[in-house]
């Protein structure tokens, strides 16, 4: 009879799907959500049965019968590579010319055709183990976690193993602790190398002195602008005020700062008898007098707060609500993003929303300053290294993946079904953090323009609108931001677009100001502008108490 047995490719045919899973994580710039797909592929496969080539050598140990007596079974011994930071890693290789180019570059590594169940249930046994890596010596080299490893596993498997199950609980357990530390030591090194305690300083001298240049033009034209530009901090106009002197805008971010850098704690309540105290006795003011500039949404919400309805409940919903009276005092909450020893998280998202209730409650206006405050951030971040495009991108992806906006969802066409459950169990967690996320998802659209930061930026001017609108004025703010390069120009060519220029000006230029530093702010400014002394000393007191 003849004698049918399967060549090793046959028993690796399966690994083509794995190879393909890994091409398109590379082709997609290795984007972290392509790591799903790689690891259902290798689910898969391992539940087929398919095999691979393991970095390992047969061995023989000591077992049980079915009889309990001990017998002699063949098993395996891993023979791990080294890879990033010295840690150990076992090696699989999805096809032979994997290891061939290995041997290539002189590197002779013995390999044992395995099930890909069995490699991954002698990884899990092993926690000294840091992960898998597959095709070491290959151009498309991929490192999986032990936990990533563990995860492929059939559930069924781990009911059945209790040594896997107590190792799987140490080794998550551990993995969660380093990963906290990993965090906390990556927040407190980036902002020490970021220009030290100047963070808050460089970000709130930014946003004083931007909305200080646009208060003697606000509500003109862009004609007027055009024929008349602003160059530097002047007198008059507008609201007949001395050179240097801020509005309302500054004053309810000045008033945040100083709930946030004197009391013990974030507290909403606080933050709304600063703002009463700024409406009523003109405190936080640029001369202590008069609360000038007041917008109605503002006006009409601490108004209700005064009528002693909940801080949180002050703020007002109606569609014709959604001005920029609450994105042009976010800054102070949004560097809370970045405070010390904590990673940046959903609590972070909605306590954005909530600060903006105080006075502007509509979704619209809650994301608005979601997307300036994540932006914020990622412009702190970047240490002034990477393009200020990127930076803005880099906060619009990760927006767009939180709320499943319109590219979250372009990518997920091709999804599996276990894929799109995935999808869902992750939103249904983020509500569970963020009250009010389905409301806020629904106003992605009207942002739509951000979702291509490079033809945003493109837009002519014409197309930038300079209104009080919450969108309008983020889009603007940033439209001035992407089209300079250094804090002077941004807050100036925000000031000269005309309309309201002092929240334009002033959003605009926290942004500019945390992304260049306050070296970058004219220092002729910086002592031109009303209580530069104290405002400086609030923010070195932030920065000591929240950011170290």
């Amino acid at each position: 009879m003849a004698k049918f047995t399967l060549t090793p490719e046959q028993m690796m045919k399966g690994c083509d799907e794995i190879e393909k899973a890994i091409s398109v994580y590379y082709e997609d710039k290795k984007d972290r959500n392509r790591i799903l797909g790689i690891l259902l592929s290798i689910k898969k496969q391992a539940e087929s049965g398919t095999r691979i080539l393991a970095a390992a050598v047969p061995v023989d140990q000591i077992g049980k019968g079915a009889d309990g007596k001990p017998v002699r079974v063949r098993g395996f011994r891993l023979n791990t590579l080294k890879g990033t930071n010295d840690k150990l890693f076992a090696a699989m290789f999805t096809s032979p010319a994997e290891v061939n180019k290995g041997r290539e570059q002189n590197i002779n590594s013995p390999t044992v055709l395995m099930p890909i169940q069995d490699f991954l249930t002698i990884v899990s046994k092993r926690p000294e183990i840091s992960g898998i890596m597959i095709n070491a010596f290959g151009e498309h080299r991929l490192y999986l976690s032990q936990q990533a490893a563990q995860a492929i596993l059939k559930d069924e498997q781990a009911d059945k193993d209790p040594e896997i199950q107590a190792k799987r609980k140490a080794a998550a357990e551990e993995a969660m602790k380093q990963a906290r530390a990993a965090a906390i030591r990556k927040v407190v090194e980036t902002q020490a190398k970021h220009r030290g305690p100047e963070i808050a300083e460089s970000t709130v001298l930014g946003a004083v002195i931007g909305d200080a240049l646009g208060v003697p033009v606000e509500f003109s034209t862009r004609e007027d602008r055009a024929a008349d530009p602003v160059t530097d901090l002047r007198g008059d106009g507008t609201h007949h005020k001395p050179a240097g002197t801020w509005s309302d805008d500054s004053s309810l971010l000045l008033a945040s700062l100083c709930s946030l850098a004197e009391g013990t704690q974030l507290d909403f309540t606080d933050v709304m008898d600063r703002f009463f105290a700024w409406r009523m006795r003109g405190a936080y003011t640029a001369d202590d007098g008069e609360a000038f500039g007041v917008g109605n949404t503002c006006d009409a919400a601490i108004m209700a707060y005064a009528a002693n309805k909940p801080a949180l409940q002050c703020g007002l919903t109606e569609e014709d609500s959604c001005g920029n009276g609450s994105l042009m005092r976010i800054a102070p909450f949004a560097l809370l993003l970045l405070r010390r020893g904590h990673t940046f998280d959903e609590a972070d998202r909605y306590m954005i929303h909530q600060a903006s209730s105080l006075t502007h409650a509509h979704p619209r206006c809650k994301l608005a300053c979601e997307i300036y405050a994540v932006t914020l951030r990622s412009a702190i971040l970047s240490m002034g290294l990477k393009k200020k495009e990127a930076v803005v991108q880099e906060a619009m992806n990760d927006l767009d993946l939180f709320y499943r906006g319109p590219r979250a969802i372009a990518d997920s066409a091709d999804e599996t079904e276990e894929e799109k459950k995935l999808d869902e169990e992750a939103m249904e967690n983020h509500r569970s953090f963020v009250k009010d996320y389905d409301e806020v998802r629904g106003e992605f659209s009207t942002f739509s323009r951000l979702g291509d930061i490079e033809a945003f930026k493109a837009l002519p001017e014409e197309d930038i609108r300079s209104t009080g609108y919450v969108v309008d004025t983020l889009e603007a703010a940033l439209w001035c931001f992407l089209n300079t390069d250094n804090y002077k120009d941004c807050v100036l060519k925000a000031v000269n677009l005309g309309g309201d220029t002092d929240t334009i000006a002033c959003v605009a230029g926290g942004l500019a100001g945390a992304y260049y530093g306050k070296e970058n702010i004219p220092q002729e400014w910086v002592d031109g502008v009303a209580k530069s002394g104290w405002i400086r000393e609030k923010a070195a007191e932030f920065q000591h108490k929240w950011l170290g």
